[in-house]
C-alpha cells in the first residue's frame, strides 16, 4: 500500500452497534483499497466492541476507546480529535456510524485531490435516505453547494447547512491542527465548519452523489425533539457564540453582522419558547447579553425580554423579537 495515498476514515461510536454493520459494508465495497478505518468507542454498553471485534481479520480497521468517557454531550467530539491523533492516512473523512458511502466515493475524492494539489478539501453531494436498499431514491441533501468558501461559510452561519458531516475529504495536513470543539453539546458540526471556512481555504466539488446520509430517528442528534431541548437550554445559543469567537479572531464578523443578528434572534427566541421558567440554562444569561451586544441588541433591552417572558408575557416577547431581528 502506498501510505502517501491512505485514506483515514474515523467513525465515532456509542451503541451504534444496529448501524455499524452497514457502514461497514459500504467501505468494503470501495473500488479504493487504500483506507483505515479508526472506530473511536466512546464506553459504549451494548455489543458495539464485539461487532466491529469481529472485523479484526482485517488490519484496515482499527478498533479505539476514547481516552475520556463521559456523557457530557462531547463523546463525538473527543472521539473525532482522538481519530485525527491516529490517523496515518494522507487524506481524512469524518463518517458517522449511520451513513454509508458510494463504492467509487473515496477513490473519486482521491482522484479529485490528486487533480487539485492546491485544494485542502474536496466535497461530495449527498441523498438523505430511510431505506438503505433503496439509496438512490433518496432526497439530495443540497441542490447547490457552494463553491467557493465565503459563501459556504455564509450558508453555515445562516444554518442552512451546505453539506453533512461525510462530506468533505480532508487533506491530513489542513485538518490536524483544526480540532472540533469539546465543549458543546449541540452544534458541532456547525461551528467546526465555520472554524475552518474563516480561514478561507480552497476546496473543490465532485458534483456527484458520493455518500448518503441516514433521515434522523429518535436516537440521532438531528431528531426534533433532541433539537427543541437543545434550543430550550441554550445549547444552540452556545454554538452560536463559538461561531462569532472565531468571527472576531478572523476580522469577520462585520462582513457576516447581519446574518449573526438574524440567527441569534431566531434562536433566542426559541430558547425562551421551548424552556421551562425554572430552567437553570436561562441563568447563563452571559452568553445571551454578550451575543446581544455584538448583533446590536443592549444587555438592558434582553433582560426585558427575558422578564416579559419569565412573567408569562410571550405575547409581547414574540412581536418584539419578530421586529428586533426581521
Amino acid at each position: 500500500m502506498n501510505s502517501q495515498q491512505l485514506v483515514s476514515i474515523i467513525t465515532p461510536v456509542f451503541n451504534r452497534s444496529r448501524w455499524l454493520a452497514a457502514l461497514h459494508e459500504s467501505l468494503r465495497a470501495q473500488s479504493y483499497p487504500h483506507w483505515e478505518w479508526l472506530i473511536i468507542d466512546d464506553g459504549s454498553t451494548d455489543d458495539t466492541w464485539d461487532v466491529a471485534g469481529s472485523w479484526s481479520a482485517d488490519t484496515r480497521i482499527k478498533l479505539v476507546r476514547n481516552d475520556v468517557i463521559a456523557r457530557d454531550g462531547a463523546g463525538a467530539q473527543r472521539a473525532r480529535n482522538k481519530g485525527i491523533r491516529e490517523a496515518s492516512g494522507e487524506f481524512l473523512i469524518f463518517v458517522d456510524s449511520d451513513d454509508l458511502l458510494h463504492p467509487d466515493c473515496l477513490g473519486s475524492r482521491v482522484s479529485s485531490l490528486c487533480q487539485h494539489p492546491e485544494a485542502d478539501f474536496v466535497v461530495g453531494d449527498c441523498l438523505i435516505f430511510e431505506d438503505e436498499y433503496q439509496l438512490n431514491a433518496g432526497v439530495p441533501w443540497c441542490r447547490d453547494i457552494p463553491s467557493e468558501a465565503t459563501e459556504a461559510l455564509h450558508a453555515f452561519l445562516e444554518e442552512n447547512i451546505p453539506w453533512q458531516t461525510s462530506g468533505p475529504m480532508w487533506r491530513s495536513e489542513r485538518i490536524r491542527h483544526q480540532a472540533w470543539r469539546e465543549n458543546l453539546a449541540i452544534g458541532h458540526d456547525l461551528v467546526f465548519h465555520v472554524d475552518v471556512l474563516s480561514e478561507q481555504p480552497s476546496f473543490v466539488l465532485t458534483r456527484q452523489v458520493d455518500y448518503y446520509w441516514r433521515a434522523p430517528r429518535k436516537d440521532s442528534m438531528s431528531d426534533f425533539a433532541n433539537m427543541k431541548a437543545r434550543d430550550a437550554d441554550g445549547a444552540h445559543l452556545a454554538a452560536l457564540a463559538c461561531c462569532v469567537e472565531s468571527l472576531l479572531e478572523k476580522g469577520l464578523l462585520p462582513i457576516h453582522a447581519n446574518t449573526v443578528r438574524s440567527v441569534f434572534g431566531k434562536r433566542l427566541g426559541w430558547c425562551l419558547n421551548f424552556a421551562e421558567t425554572s430552567n437553570p440554562a436561562l441563568q447563563s444569561i452571559r452568553q445571551m447579553r454578550l451575543l446581544g451586544l455584538l448583533s446590536g441588541l443592549f444587555a438592558a433591552e434582553l433582560t426585558l425580554v427575558v422578564a416579559a417572558w419569565r412573567c408569562g408575557l410571550k405575547r409581547l416577547a414574540w412581536p418584539y423579537l419578530n421586529w428586533r431581528f426581521r
